[in-house]
């Protein structure tokens, strides 16, 4: 699995929920079921956070390769990009897959807290971020829509791999290394448009999906 299969995974889940409002209708019912108050326009700006997020995750990925590649490091990083392909290589993970958007919002933040925890990593060892990109506002809101006990799987899992000795040598390998040169936008603009009401009750790993 490539950056580009990811990437066909994205846009069919996008495509699906544009065409059918599958997420939309679920987190409708949802709310209606749990007394849930939440406007129509919040509603709305739930899954269209949801979109950016995962639209955005695979050119993530693709900024971060070719910078680390640029930089001469990609070998200490290869095992991180090689954890998330076999997270999105699984069909039936914390969220199946065939769930159409709900199903690969674990795998698009389980990629993304990969790249925030590295970054933070490096920049409590060397006072500066691997990435020049602040992924943890994003990655707080979709946190917060995934919910629990699914969150804390995925970050759970993330410190797993992360502790694993070849991710940690590579890590280790980086200590005099400076700032990867991300080459695309700042990613999270998205946020003051959609913001994420950290106080209402929306999970989206318990809409009744798993």
């Amino acid at each position: 699995m490539n950056s580009n299969d990811i990437r066909r995974m994205t846009t069919q889940a996008i495509e699906h929920e544009e065409r059918t409002g599958a997420t939309a209708k679920l987190l409708a019912r949802h709310c209606a079921l749990h007394r849930v108050r939440l406007s129509k326009k919040s509603q709305s700006d739930y899954v269209n956070f949801a979109i950016a997020y995962i639209r955005e995750t695979p050119d993530l990925m693709d900024a971060a390769f070719q910078a680390a590649q640029q930089a001469g490091v990609l070998s200490r990083l290869q095992a991180i990009f090689d954890a998330a392909f076999e997270y999105w290589n699984e069909q039936h993970d914390f969220i199946p897959d065939n769930q159409g958007l709900v199903g690969i919002a674990d795998d698009a933040y389980l990629t993304r807290m990969f790249m925030e925890s590295i970054s933070n990593i490096h920049a409590q060892q060397t006072g500066a971020p691997l990435l020049a990109v602040d992924l943890g506002a994003a990655n707080r809101a979709m946190r917060h829509l995934i919910g629990e006990p699914i969150a804390s799987q995925l970050d759970a899992l993330v410190g797993q791999r992360i502790a694993g000795p070849m991710i940690q040598s590579g890590l280790q390998q980086l200590m005099s290394f400076g700032q990867l040169k991300m080459g695309m936008p700042s990613f999270g603009n998205y946020m003051s448009q959609y913001e994420i009401d950290r106080a209402v009750d929306v999970k989206m790993g318990a809409m009744g999906i798993v």
